[in-house]
């Protein structure tokens, strides 16, 4: 496979289909399309090919280092919940 790859993943709110926990759920879901080489880490340039998640990471101040599921897992739900924050406070 050739050229840049995007993951068309939800962004901010609705991650886990608003159902309690749905982060978790769906964490290995997004964690298979981001680990483009299948290794069981998201690596520094499989983070670049990501703009949603990143920006999302990035907002809830996360550092974008290789990350495997469980790490993946919990810092999605610490960026979903920032992610949720910063929505009720508009």
């Amino acid at each position: 496979v050739t050229g840049v790859q995007t993951c068309a993943l939800p962004i901010w709110g609705n991650w886990g289909g608003g159902q309690p926990g749905g982060e978790a759920a769906m964490a290995p879901s997004y964690f298979q399309r981001l680990d483009q080489n299948q290794n069981g880490r998201i690596d520094p340039e499989e983070w670049q090919q990501s703009r949603r998640v990143r920006g999302m990471f990035e907002q809830a101040g996360i550092q974008l280092d290789a990350m495997d599921l469980a790490t993946f897992t919990k810092n999605l739900e610490k960026a979903s919940a920032a992610a949720g924050q910063q929505q009720g406070g508009r």
